[in-house]
């Protein structure tokens, strides 16, 4: 039971419907493409040491993703907390669709951290803006 308790976590994050997931996120800790565009560019530039985190699967991060970000799938939501243990840290999270970060955006939040953004829509909407993708694992 003990190697299965991350897997039961995922599923519960998976199955959860969206609209009761929203409602347990800061709604003012949602934001647009644009926002995370922004955000990027001063990760880029070392003004800011925001984590810019892909919730999507390897495969998928493989396939295209945010340059500079990382990939720490959905279905392991617990290895954030190991990787960041600092409650402090400053996490941008998106996805897909954005229903796999707002399930992990509001298990960070619960979990104590509370500077966490979840991007409302994802990296197929970024690259249609016309911003920048990487292809390859990281």
């Amino acid at each position: 039971m003990k190697k299965s308790w991350p897997f039961l976590v995922a599923a519960v994050l998976a199955l959860w419907p969206a609209r009761g997931v929203a409602e347990a996120f800061p709604e003012d800790r949602v934001v647009s493409l644009d926002d995370l565009h922004a955000k990027w560019r001063e990760v880029r530039e070392g003004k800011s040491r925001a984590v810019l985190l892909d919730v999507r699967t390897p495969a998928e991060f493989a396939g295209g993703h945010v340059p500079g970000s990382v990939n720490v799938s959905s279905e392991r939501p617990s290895r954030i907390l190991e990787r960041w243990p600092d409650r402090d840290t400053e996490i941008w999270v998106f996805c897909r669709t954005s229903r796999r970060s707002m399930a992990v955006g509001t298990f960070l939040h619960r979990h104590g951290y509370r500077n966490v953004y979840v991007v409302d829509d994802g990296v197929p909407g970024w690259a249609k803006k016309g911003y920048p993708l990487e292809t390859g694992e990281r």
